[in-house]
């Protein structure tokens, strides 16, 4: 990366009315910050700056800043600009480790806090995660909440008769939509007891194999979702939602879902983020919706 010099000088006092100054003296108002350190208030004179970042790096370059004596290793941050002339009005610069970046190394479970399950996670010889078709992973959503229903019973079900009355009173799930369910068991998930049963045996709503299969035959739902730790509930330790309904028709699920009760019941378009891991049981993930 290229390293071009300037040097600014400490600023004065920060504001509209001071900036609004120092530009009238070619004078551009910014500040150095980062590396844990309290932010220096600086002004950079407007001709430098533009020298600095006319050169082949741009933007991109490293910038060996100087104020009043003090040199930074820096990278552009953030530039304003005037919405007409498009000229610098405010610069934020950044500092960097000369010695090298900022990085970590993540080592976690594929099955982590919200999640994706791919199909091979329960049934042998289904799509494994790179395999999944990237277009089932944007779609529309429906949202069944059976809060109500299951409130204080950590082994409520998702039911037909459930899926019935969503359809009577929001019209039918189109197909090929993400199916999400809403059992209010996000808000305890700092509650180990209460959002799973800890230390016991799990706990914890989730779908019946019967609305599953609505779902999944019917209205050919291309992923499951729920607010919980999985989509079959804590007490069905054979799994027969992920091995005998879902997973061997190349659904996948999405598990320990977030806010969906800002969701409306039909209308919002869903994206799924997951990480494209060759042979991937699953992976965190990261879901995204539009709302109406």
């Amino acid at each position: 990366m290229s390293e071009v010099t300037l040097t600014a000088s400490t600023g004065r006092e920060t504001g509209t009315r001071p900036s609004r100054r120092l530009r009238r003296e070619d004078l551009i108002p910014g500040v150095v910050y980062g590396e844990g350190k309290d932010a220096t208030v600086l002004s950079v004179d407007r001709k430098e700056l533009r020298r600095a970042l006319s050169t082949d790096a741009g933007q991109n370059a490293l910038i060996s800043l100087t104020v009043d004596g003090t040199t930074y290793l820096t990278v552009v941050k953030e530039l304003q600009r005037h919405p007409v002339r498009r000229e610098v009005t405010h610069i934020d610069f950044l500092t960097v480790d000369p010695d090298g970046f900022y990085n970590r190394r993540v080592t976690v479970v594929e099955h982590t806090g919200t999640h994706f399950d791919a199909p091979c996670h329960m049934v042998d010889g289904t799509a494994r995660l790179h395999e999944i078709d990237p277009a089932t992973l944007a779609r529309p959503a429906a949202v069944i909440d059976i809060s109500a229903e299951v409130a204080g019973n950590p082994d409520g079900l998702l039911l037909p008769e459930h899926v019935h009355a969503f359809e009577a009173r929001h019209g039918r799930i189109p197909d090929g939509a993400i199916a999400l369910v809403r059992t209010g068991w996000e808000e305890f998930n700092t509650d180990p007891a209460r959002y799973a049963g800890a230390p016991g045996p799990l706990r914890f709503p989730g779908y019946g194999a019967d609305a599953a299969r609505i779902l999944v035959n019917d209205r050919h739902a291309v992923g499951l979702g729920i607010d919980t730790l999985g989509i079959d509930s804590g007490a069905a330790a054979d799994f027969p939602v992920h091995r005998t309904v879902s997973h061997p028709r190349g659904v996948w699920h999405l598990e320990g879902l977030q806010n969906l009760a800002s969701l409306p019941p039909l209308g919002a378009f869903v994206f799924v983020g997951v990480l494209n891991l060759v042979d991937g049981s699953g992976s965190p993930a990261r879901v995204l919706a539009l709302v109406p």
